[in-house]
């Protein structure tokens, strides 16, 4: 979240166990924020997935949904968006930024990649292949989140 944005680089600098920490506490701040929008779906680019995920794969562990904490606010769909490893890789490497130790580790640390992808798939709600056109990524996104909407107009016979 924004608000907390200047407070970020500090946070890479610790210790895993308390990057881990403040990360969930921003993911706690980014949801509380995303709840209280009324404009419709909100999406956000990370979410506690991906904090449980690379915090229990660093303990050697594979992230389930009873790692999340009680009573996080969870989002109605997590999505785990898939590619290839070399794909990844071009597409991080694209970007231009630094690498970070955890996308260190990832290239060079098979298990700790593969740690981290079953904690993804334990807890995402559900899969996009990543390894298409970006267009074709943002339907099959939009598709889901439609998807969800339709289901819980369903579930509370149709209100709004």
């Amino acid at each position: 979240p924004q608000q907390l944005a200047h407070d970020r680089e500090r946070a890479d600098g610790l210790p895993p166990a308390e990057r881990r920490a403040w990360y969930i506490d921003a993911n706690k701040v980014a949801m509380n924020l995303a709840l209280a929008t009324t404009a419709g779906p909100v999406v956000l680019d990370r979410s506690i997935a991906s904090t449980l995920a690379f915090g229990v794969a660093e303990r050697g562990a594979i992230a389930q949904t009873s790692d999340v904490p009680a009573g996080f606010p969870l989002p109605e769909l997590i999505l785990l968006l898939s590619l290839p490893e070399q794909e990844r890789r071009k597409r991080h490497a694209g970007r231009g930024d630094d690498a970070t130790t955890e996308e260190q580790r990832l290239a060079v640390d098979d298990a700790f990649r593969a740690r981290v992808l079953a904690g993804y798939e334990n807890l995402c709600t559900a899969k996009v292949d990543a390894d298409a056109t970006p267009n074709d990524v943002v339907d099959a996104i939009v598709a889901l989140i439609e998807d969800l909407g339709r289901t819980a107009n369903r579930s509370d016979g149709g209100a709004q």
